[in-house]
């Protein structure tokens, strides 16, 4: 009985410390640069506008999950291997972590630029536009990282891609007609609510996808010794 329940616990300390909490203040911090970038007139806060508090929650989202479980970057991999835990177990728990203190973070961050930069945009409004990116970005993230087997090809990944979308995601949807069903920040005002509930839906679930994916690469711990011991 004690070896079950030792197996089923849940090491919520260092699943924060693995998922990099310090970067959820630099989130709000940034949120209220872009605010009061916006509020100057400044030609790069109103381009990102009210895609903020979504463009940076989930660049950290992507990062963050690159940090939960990179076989090549964890020296006691071996040690994570051969205890009674599951793999699993890991990737919940740090999951479970990197959800809801984003979500607290992200409501904070919201109400913040709210007040710096009326948009008139409430903050469930800013969460739901929120939430879909930042799953696409921690599925991306987690799965490159366990890929890859490093967590800076994750991060290198995300940031790329988030920096890609908020400042050419015009000339990406200008180039292909299906493209606004799969850009992480859709302008809320150019598009219906059915292509925007199609749009949130289609990230959520591809962000989804590619966390069970994660999930089934960490049953091969062979594969995933390797890496660690090669690198």
């Amino acid at each position: 009985m004690m070896w079950h329940k030792h197996r089923y616990a849940f090491a919520w300390r260092r699943a924060v410390m693995a998922v990099g909490w310090w970067l959820m203040p630099l989130g709000v911090l940034f949120m209220l640069i872009f605010g009061l970038l916006a509020e100057a007139r400044d030609p790069i806060g109103q381009m990102i506008g009210v895609s903020a508090v979504a463009a940076v929650g989930a660049l950290i989202g992507g990062v963050q999950a690159s940090l939960i479980l990179a076989p090549a970057d964890d020296q006691a991999f071996e040690i994570v291997l051969a205890a009674p835990r599951p793999l699993a177990m890991i990737l919940i728990e740090r999951l479970i972590v990197l959800f809801v203190m984003n979500t607290v973070i992200a409501a904070i961050g919201a109400g913040l630029y709210t007040l710096v930069h009326p948009t008139g945009e409430t903050v469930i409004d800013q969460l739901a536009r929120w939430q879909p990116p930042f799953t696409a970005m921690v599925g991306l993230g987690m799965m490159i990282a366990i890929v890859g087997k490093k967590s800076g090809l994750g991060a290198l990944l995300s940031i790329l891609l988030v920096a890609a979308m908020l400042f050419g995601g015009f000339a990406f949807l200008g180039l292909f007609d299906w493209a606004w069903a799969l850009h992480l920040f859709l302008p809320v005002n150019q598009y219906s609510a059915e292509q925007l509930f199609v749009n949130r839906a289609l990230l959520t679930g591809i962000g989804l996808a590619l966390i069970v994916y994660s999930f089934t690469l960490m049953r091969n711990s062979e594969t995933l010794l390797n890496a660690h011991i090669s690198a």
